[in-house]
């Protein structure tokens, strides 16, 4: 792919809004959301449920009218409040994969995954030499006489990824795809779609609410709250560089405390907490001493370390409450000061519960957010 076409834009939305009527009065399910999906990635909207993802990814489909704003799709407006423009679902060329599936269940497997090109008038000796590659693609070359009520959950969406894939327009919508199925189907899944993704070169739009799905997938991840972005990044910046509370509280666990400003140099910020003072990173310019702040650490950003509990800045004493083996790490609930630490370790040899330790965090890894 050429270095321009990789920068270029499929999904163009701007200042959308979307409201909704109810007999409550009014509520807003998107304000003012502008972002581009880049040709050939996997952006990803998480967020809780009612944070709008679902309903932004409806807008682009044409499923929901938007109430203000634009929206282009491979360089076509195809929603324009100003202009008037809204133009009907099946004529934005792109393609769609439900949390249902949406098969349908009287057409085999084949039939299934043919129909686009079927009702697009395309010629049967090319709709068969086209769905044969899929099938082999996705791994449903015995099932193609199937239908769907005789496959499992992960077969069927295998043959939704296959249907919306054939369609061959390079962009794909994602409603929660993979949330009906059990962990091991997912992850198989997750692992699938991204081999496809890397074959055919397609653009995604991908919603979830799943975190690991999300960094799993995403080259970029946009996670949503309150119908507003609150952060667009890759998923090493969303994880390790959160720019509000709603983000570090929402992606991954952390460890979280109130506390109060009492000196700032720069973008370092020492603050009093319930577990002692702490130094750490501003997520912002303007923290002020004597300002209420919010401090968030994530528990594999703790380490045990030998000594007394003086040894520099963020260094805790704490006792050893209760540790839980779990494969990959260990985790252990800690108590410093009466509060609850979180804190995993890669380590195999376990710390014994009613022990006596010392913990360190880095204070680079230590974030500040102001009160909201």
């Amino acid at each position: 792919m050429a270095d321009n076409e990789s920068r270029k834009s499929w999904v163009s939305v701007r200042n959308l809004t979307k409201t909704y009527q109810t007999r409550r009065g009014e509520i807003t399910a998107l304000r003012g959301v502008s972002l581009d999906v880049v040709a050939g990635e996997i952006l990803v909207l998480l967020g809780p449920s009612g944070c709008g993802k679902t309903t932004l990814l409806r807008c682009v489909a044409g499923l929901e009218h938007p109430t203000s704003g634009e929206i282009n799709v491979h360089g076509n407006t195809v929603y324009s409040s100003d202009d008037g423009i809204l133009v009907p679902p099946e004529k934005r060329r792109l393609s769609m994969v439900f949390q249902s599936y949406a098969l349908w269940p009287h057409m085999t497997v084949f039939q299934n995954i043919a129909y686009p090109l079927k009702i697009s008038k395309v010629k049967d000796a090319e709709i068969r030499e086209r769905v044969r590659g899929v099938l082999e693609i996705a791994g449903l070359e015995k099932f193609a006489t199937n239908y769907p009520g005789q496959l499992s959950g992960g077969q069927q969406q295998r043959v939704a990824l296959a249907r919306a894939l054939i369609a061959n327009d390079g962009l794909i919508l994602f409603d929660e795809p993979l949330s009906n199925l059990d962990a091991k189907v997912r992850e198989r899944l997750r692992d699938e779609l991204l081999a496809m993704q890397q074959k055919f070169a397609f653009t995604a739009l991908y919603v979830t609410h799943d975190q690991v799905e999300a960094a799993a997938l995403g080259n970029r991840i946009a996670v949503m709250d309150v119908g507003q972005i609150a952060q667009l990044g890759s998923p090493a910046e969303i994880y390790n560089a959160p720019k509000s509370h709603h983000v570090a509280d929402f992606v991954g666990c952390t460890n979280e405390f109130a506390g109060t400003v009492v000196s700032v140099q720069e973008r370092m910020v020492q603050v009093d907490t319930q577990i002692g003072r702490v130094l750490g990173e501003s997520s912002s310019t303007t923290l002020r001493t004597g300002q209420p702040v919010r401090v968030m650490f994530r528990p594999e950003n703790c380490r045990v370390v030998n000594g007394n509990g003086s040894g520099g800045a963020n260094t805790f004493a704490a006792k050893v409450e209760r540790s839980i083996f779990l494969g990959s790490h260990v985790e252990y609930q800690l108590t410093v000061a009466g509060q609850r630490v979180v804190l995993r370790s890669m380590d195999g040899e376990l710390l014994q519960t009613g022990s006596d330790v010392n913990f360190n965090v880095d204070p680079v890894l230590a974030r500040m957010f102001a009160e909201a």
